[in-house]
This record gives C-alpha cells, sequence and structure tokens, in this order.
C-alpha cells in the first residue's frame, strides 16, 4: 500500500492532539444520603479554558476537590 504526497502531508501537517491534564470517568460522591456528583465523566486538556456552572449544592465545589485530590469519589475515577 502507498500513499500520496498529500496524504504524507496532511498527516504531517496535522496539530498534534492535546495532552489529557485531568480527567473523571464514572465519578460519584455520596455525603450519606445526599447525591453530590452522580457518574460525572469530565475531561480537560492541555491549553483549555473550562467553567462550571450550576446553582448551589449542584456538585461543581466537590468536582474540583476530587480532581484535587482533596476528596475520594465514591466510585468512579479520577
Amino acid at each position: 500500500m502507498s500513499t500520496s504526497p498529500t496524504t504524507a502531508t496532511a498527516r504531517a501537517g496535522a496539530p498534534p492532539t492535546p495532552t489529557v491534564i485531568a480527567r473523571a470517568i464514572g465519578v460519584t460522591r455520596h455525603y450519606g444520603d445526599t447525591v453530590a456528583l452522580d457518574n460525572v465523566d469530565f475531561t480537560v486538556r492541555e491549553g483549555e479554558f473550562i467553567g462550571l456552572l450550576g446553582p448551589n449544592g449542584a456538585g461543581k465545589t466537590t468536582l474540583l476537590n476530587s480532581l484535587l485530590g482533596l476528596r475520594k469519589p465514591t466510585s468512579g475515577s479520577i
């Protein structure tokens, strides 16, 4: 199989895939009977700017604390 010069050039000139710097997969966090995070998937790549929006009690701080290692999720992985 051969590659045409156009295809080879396009591949070589493609930007690199940004590195993942933070990831949460299926993260759930309970405080007693209260569910703060329910099966959250979250990925941050190098160079991205993100914002977490939501009402009080939505789990924004719990997610950040989990990503920073300050709180362990009940299930899922960081």
